[in-house]
């Protein structure tokens, strides 16, 4: 394949430019690019807009070019650049956070979660605020969600979204966020307890199927449900992701509801939408099912109080 950048008045410089193309064409020869390197090409170039650099450009263009895993070859990109000294702090922080900034249109699937980790890890800071000092990346990273959810009615990508917006959310206050991954990552584990908050509202329903028998829960608020290694989290408007531990909040120990999959490892995790319409209001209907080993399952969906 023989990509050329997109956008050509963004001009880096003759090396710059030419490592540009070279990130661009997918397989990353990174031989080639420590050639470039070598004659002068500075990785920490930036356009005619000092808001933007050569590897925020890489990232946000990156899609344009590929389809087949695009996540893996990016993240190798970025471990590159980092590694020959791109400086996420340079132009008070702005080279990383349009860096991050990209990531919302860079790879759309998981390891859009791991390439944020990764540039926190290497020191970018989430600092893009409005003049009103709201934080307008994360609420981005929100919105994508909600619009993914809403509009392209594809909950895989909104969870995944929202695993990313859980990632932002974590930095910010200070907290691990290594842990915190989307819901695929509880695959292959068993429910060891379930932990929920408390609420005096029925929003969702969850159905467990185990040995010929139905039972159904109503829940308000959020569960959380202790796996081999991490807890996975859904809320009630049935988003979910990963983490490491517990929210530091009192939840009550609802294990005894789950008897009948306590113990059991989750196989998949699938959605359907079942949407309607009432008038011209169209309302999301989406029902998660959790497959468990041994024909076992667990099926949440919403609960609308509709008068």
């Amino acid at each position: 394949m023989n990509n050329k950048t997109i956008n050509k008045h963004y001009v880096y410089g003759k090396y710059e430019d030419k490592l540009l193309d070279l990130m661009a064409e997918g397989n990353a020869d990174f031989v080639q690019a420590d050639k470039l390197i070598a004659l002068g090409a500075d990785i920490n170039a930036s356009g005619d807009n000092n808001d933007e650099n050569i590897l925020s450009y890489i990232i946000l263009e990156y899609r344009m070019n590929h389809r087949k895993n695009v996540g893996k070859k990016l993240y190798k990109i970025v471990e590159y650049f980092l590694a020959k000294g791109f400086d996420v702090n340079k132009n008070d922080g702005k080279y990383g956070v349009a860096c991050l900034e990209s990531l919302i249109f860079a790879t759309f699937d998981s390891y859009t979660i791991d390439l944020a980790k990764l540039l926190f890890d290497a020191g970018a800071r989430n600092i893009h605020y409005d003049d009103c000092g709201y934080d307008t990346l994360q609420d981005w990273l929100s919105t994508e969600s909600s619009f993914q959810r809403l509009c392209c009615d594809d909950e895989h990508l909104s969870n995944i979204f929202e695993s990313i917006y859980q990632v932002f959310e974590a930095q910010k206050n200070g907290r691990d966020y290594h842990g915190v991954d989307w819901y695929g990552k509880a695959t292959d584990q068993h429910i060891c307890k379930v932990y929920a908050e408390c609420s005096h509202y029925s929003d969702y329903t969850c159905d467990l199927y185990y040995e010929n028998k139905q039972e159904s829960l109503q829940f308000s608020d959020t569960i959380y449900m202790m796996l081999d290694e991490g807890v996975l989290i859904i809320e009630p408007n049935l988003v979910m992701w990963m983490d490491n531990n517990l929210p530091d909040k009192t939840v009550l120990d609802v294990s005894d509801k789950f008897k009948g999959i306590l113990g059991f490892k989750i196989e998949d995790i699938t959605f359907k939408r079942n949407d309607f319409k009432i008038e011209s209001r169209v309302f999301r209907n989406p029902t998660i099912t959790l497959h468990l080993e041994k024909e076992r399952r667990l099926e949440l969906s919403l609960k609308y109080k509709l008068e």
